[in-house]
C-alpha cells in the first residue's frame, strides 16, 4: 500500500485493505503476516530507513489494535530504499 511522500500515516484506502486482510487471515487458525516498509531513494539513507520502519510500524499497530491480530503472528522489517520495486525515475514510480 502506498504512503504519501514523507508520511507514515495510513490512508483510508490502506485501512480498508488491512481490514480485508485481517478478516481473511483470522478465518485461519495458523497464519503469519510479513510487513515490509519501503521508501524511495529521495533523501538520506538513515532517514529512509527510519521512515520505512515507521511505515511498517503503522501497519502492525493497526492490525494489532483494530483487529486483535496477535503480535507474535507478525514479522516487521523496515527496508528503507533497499529492494526497490522500480528504478523510481518518475513521481509515479517513486510512489510505488
Amino acid at each position: 500500500m502506498p504512503f504519501k511522500f514523507n508520511q507514515y500515516k495510513l490512508t483510508p484506502d490502506a485501512t480498508q485493505d488491512l481490514d480485508k486482510l485481517a478478516s481473511e487471515v483470522q478465518a485461519n487458525k495458523r497464519f503469519f503476516i510479513a510487513v515490509e516498509g519501503f521508501t524511495d531513494r529521495t533523501g538520506p539513507k538513515e532517514y529512509n530507513e527510519t521512515l520505512s520502519r515507521r511505515r511498517a510500524d503503522a501497519v502492525v499497530e493497526y492490525l494489532v489494535a483494530m483487529h486483535d491480530i496477535p503480535i507474535y503472528r507478525i514479522h516487521m522489517v523496515g527496508l528503507g530504499q533497499a529492494k526497490p520495486i522500480d528504478d523510481a525515475r518518475t513521481r509515479a514510480a517513486r510512489a510505488r
